[in-house]
């Protein structure tokens, strides 16, 4: 999908070429509802970034799924935006804009390991 490309090719910009243990993406984490409000979803994601970090992973790259988890990896884990991309403005390489009906923006926050 050109949107993801279009995110790889700023993260290639800025970071340059990836090579195998550069980055990795954490998909999903997260803790019970009755458990939230502890704590514990910012000390799994620590643990988490440590072994990444630990593995040889030199950048984590998150994507935040409401304003929570945006706060938690930018204020409590020190993650930086990377980038944003806007779907109702995001036009493909042939002109068309597919997402134009859809209110969402794709955020990614990365992590330096290293």
């Amino acid at each position: 999908m050109e949107v993801f490309n279009e995110v790889e090719r700023r993260f290639m910009e800025q970071y340059g070429e990836l090579k195998e243990n550069d980055l990795v993406q954490i998909m999903m984490a997260g803790v019970r509802q009755d458990c939230s409000g502890k704590g514990l979803g910012t000390k799994l994601h620590q643990i988490l970034l440590a072994l990444c970090g630990q593995r040889g992973f030199k950048h984590a790259i998150v994507e935040p799924a409401n304003p929570a988890t945006y706060h938690m990896y930018t204020k409590k884990l020190n993650g930086k935006e990377f980038t944003s991309v806007y779907l109702p403005t995001f036009v493909t390489s042939d002109g068309r804009r597919s997402f134009e009906h859809c209110d969402l923006a794709i955020q990614l926050i990365v992590f330096d390991l290293q």
